[in-house]
């Protein structure tokens, strides 16, 4: 992938017939024509490249030496976007090699239509800037955009724009890493201790990290194999408090979470201490974001790789969606020692509220601080019933991805007069009726706001009792319907309509996550012949509503022809018997550890 004089179909031919790989492994070689990561390939497959390549450092491009790259003022490409979109040109290519924006500042794409934003020529590159779509197939992006974490590249309000040809990169790395000087108790499941020697030479402190993480963001800490540089003991291991000898320099954390197994972090495991942002607590105050797209209709992203971020590292919400992405990867970069162990601080790639869910295709995501994919709308809570046929209604606000603090992604700010409002009851999902809007009015008298966020304490205690782990918000709007339907206080709400219908995640690599596959929860899903690795499940429907992430229904879905590798727990996918309907699990296959094929459970 790294070499114009390589030629690729040679290059599979080879991986397929290789007594190394076999026909089995044939994933892995489409998988790289695809644009998986060299590292990918060789630390997160079973099969080992000749040792004498794996220690000859990174591939070189042949023919002349390329002049010193250019790093330019992002000012300048926005610029050059601003007056593309302002006259209604077409295209937009990028001058320069590399774009550096300071902190606090993301390349912004607003109110565009019909726009092509593409890299320009690299040099470097040579015969790899071939456009994309072309009968060559995947190319390598050519421009680098560096931005200070926090920042990114933000797609909102614009129909019909390509992004094509970029990388998302940060100079300084967006978590702390260091090594393990004495190990976790693993006495209880809420309270453990580490002892860490942070390197604060190549990475943030402990310090940075928290500051970071605050006031809108959760901090996390992930162990690491420190031969094999996967993750071990997966699981939430939320940071509560952090300290520093100001004489040795060891950082004792605390956090919730046990290490399991017991055992598995000693002295010299390489650890990560991550902040998240996104997740408000009730500030109000939007989290960072790496590349996101809200309230747009059609943006296709293609050949864009992302290297860190302080959060989700793609991220779509709010709008019509049908977004495509393609060539999209989400991975380590290859060329830096020591290597930054994350990819991306939270999930590799999330989707939220979105009418057509995105297309995902022979892409990568690996190496994620929380799951690898999620997909879901958003459930609202039904403040006060007034009527048979009204009530005062939460619009709930989100808390699992940056989109969610964009006013356009929220429920009734995009509802319609005629929708359809479907009703459920709080703690089962259990259907309660439907019936068809006729009157939406946004409330601003303060008391209604103060009922609302009082209605979140009342939430999560007796008679409810519910875990609803983030603050709901209070926005609150005055909704009508037709049908009489007989409505509980903190019943639930959704908006068929506003489901994500129809997501199409084919031919992908996703592998070693902090937490799950992912949440597959889009009504009309095909996810096919992908290669999942290391990870918990792969999940569709809702088991509750604690993170009041929606649809409660989900169906139909098709999940046939995909590799299932090393998944942790006893069954590699999961479909909540109650919320789901119509699920097909077909020709799938199982792996373990080893490489070693399983027969996959009959049922999960």
């Amino acid at each position: 992938r790294d070499r114009p004089d390589v030629d690729h179909p040679h290059l599979m031919g080879w991986l397929v017939s290789s007594p190394r790989c076999g026909s089995f492994w044939s994933s892995v070689a489409l998988c790289i024509l695809s644009g998986c990561s060299t590292d990918a390939v060789n630390k997160a497959s079973h099969w080992s490249a000749d040792p004498a390549a794996t220690t000859a450092g990174p591939l070189q491009p042949s023919g002349n030496t390329a002049p010193p790259p250019l790093v330019a003022d992002g000012a300048a490409l926005q610029q050059q976007i601003d007056r593309a979109i302002a006259s209604g040109e077409s295209s937009v290519i990028a001058a320069s090699e590399e774009y550096a924006f300071p902190p606090g500042v993301s390349l912004r794409i607003a109110s565009a239509r019909q726009l092509s934003i593409q890299g320009g020529p690299n040099p470097r590159r040579g015969s790899e800037n071939t456009a994309p779509g072309s009968s060559a197939g995947p190319t390598t992006p050519t421009t680098t955009l560096w931005f200070v974490c926090g920042a990114g590249v933000h797609v909102a309000n614009s129909t019909d724009v390509t992004f094509a040809r970029f990388i998302i990169d940060y100079k300084e790395p967006c978590f702390s890493q260091g090594k393990v000087v004495t190990a976790p108790t693993a006495t209880t499941k809420q309270d453990e201790n580490v002892m860490v020697l942070f390197d604060n030479v190549n990475f943030p402190s402990a310090t940075k990290s928290q500051e970071l993480a605050a006031p809108n963001g959760s901090l996390k800490v992930t162990y690491w194999d420190p031969t094999t540089l996967r993750i071990v003991a997966h699981g939430n291991h939320l940071v509560q408090n952090v300290s520093t000898d100001r004489g040795t320099g060891i950082t004792t954390i605390g956090y919730s979470g046990q290490v399991r197994p017991a055992g598995t972090v000693t002295a010299g495991t390489l650890v990560t201490m991550h902040p998240r942002l996104g997740i408000s607590h009730g500030t109000g105050v939007a989290g960072g974001l790496t590349y996101m797209v809200t309230n747009s209709t059609r943006v296709s992203t293609i050949n864009v790789t992302l290297h860190g971020g302080a959060t989700e590292s793609v991220v779509e919400g709010g709008g019509q969606g049908n977004h495509t992405y393609r060539f999209v990867r989400v991975v380590r970069r290859d060329d830096q020692t020591p290597v930054r162990l994350l990819a991306a601080n939270a999930d590799g790639f999330h989707s939220s509220c979105v009418t057509i869910g995105p297309k995902l295709l022979d892409s990568e995501i690996s190496w994620t601080g929380d799951d690898l994919l999620n997909i879901h709308s958003r459930i609202s809570i039904v403040m006060e019933p007034l009527s048979p046929t009204s009530a005062y209604v939460i619009d709930v606000v989100g808390s699992s991805s940056p989109a969610d603090y964009d006013d356009s992604t929220l429920t009734f700010e995009r509802t319609h007069l005629g929708d359809s409002i479907a009703f459920w009851t709080l703690g089962t999902l259990a259907p309660n009726g439907s019936s068809t809007i006729t009157a939406l009015r946004r409330m601003h008298d303060p008391a209604l706001a103060a009922a609302a966020l009082a209605a979140y304490t009342d939430i999560n205690s007796p008679p409810y009792s519910q875990r609803i782990s983030h603050p709901i918000g209070s926005r609150v709007w005055l909704v009508n319907w037709t049908e009489p339907v007989v409505v509980a206080r903190l019943g639930l709400v959704d908006v068929p309509r506003l489901r994500p219908h129809g997501a199409q995640v084919l031919r992908c690599y996703m592998h070693d996550s902090y937490m799950r596959i992912g949440l597959y929860d889009s009504p009309g899903q095909t996810i096919q012949g992908n290669h999942f690795a290391r990870a918990f499940p792969l999940y569709v429907g809702e088991s509750g509503d604690g993170w009041l992430e929606g649809p409660p229904v989900v169906g139909p879905s098709l999940v046939r022809d995909n590799i299932f590798e090393d998944v942790f727990g006893d069954c590699p996918w999961n479909a909540h018997p109650t919320t789901t309907h119509d699920v097909v699990f077909r020709n799938n296959s199982c792996v373990d550890a080893d490489g070693n094929r399983l027969a996959c459970p009959s049922t999960c």
